[in-house]
């Protein structure tokens, strides 16, 4: 788990207890982070733009590849979408219900 604060780089205090086990060192380090953004505010606060993260390129590359959630931007602008495809999915949903038209029961 993470021992630093995405947001403000802020360490995790090291604790002088020995760790029983490695469940038990996973909630304590989430802990800590939950209470470091609640009451620091962290959570809130976007990066500022002089961070490291910011200016190395592997961070800013999709991951995934036909990642949907950046598949999406650009799509209304694109244009690459044949002209029917987007009817097309819009009457998808239309359709999700046929099958249970038969089940209902009409008094």
């Amino acid at each position: 788990m993470l021992d630093v604060c995405f947001s403000c780089l802020a360490k995790k205090p090291q604790s002088d207890k020995p760790q029983i086990d490695q469940d038990e060192e996973e909630e304590e380090e989430e802990d800590w982070l939950v209470k470091h953004l609640k009451e620091s505010g962290c959570g809130a606060r976007v990066p500022s733009m002089d961070a490291d993260f910011w200016k190395d390129a592997q961070f800013l590359l999709p991951m995934l590849e036909n990642d949907p959630l950046l598949m999406i931007f650009g799509e209304e602008e694109s244009g690459d979408e044949p002209e029917g495809a987007a009817s097309e999915r819009s009457s998808l949903s239309d359709h999700d219900s046929d099958e249970d038209d038969e089940d209902e029961i009409i008094i």
